[in-house]
């Protein structure tokens, strides 16, 4: 957020939620959480539905992979 503001979850009420910004010129938020059936706090979902937000990463092509390499020979 390229701006001034704050965000405060809880304390006013029952899980209460205050969102404020002073000044901005853009403003985005994307706002998750686990997912139902999940027992303990992972963060591998959370990461799952952010590329599921913002887009996966290609496939690496075969012919590509002889450029990769490891300097900890």
């Amino acid at each position: 957020m390229p701006g001034n503001g704050e965000v405060t979850i809880g304390a006013h009420g029952t899980g209460g939620a205050t969102w404020s910004a002073v000044a901005d010129y853009a403003l985005d938020f994307w706002v998750t959480t686990l997912p139902a059936g999940v027992k303990s706090p992972a963060a591998a979902p959370i990461y799952t539905q952010y590329a599921d937000a913002t887009g996966h990463a290609p496939p690496l092509p075969n012919d590509w992979q002889i450029f990769v390499q490891s300097r900890n020979r």
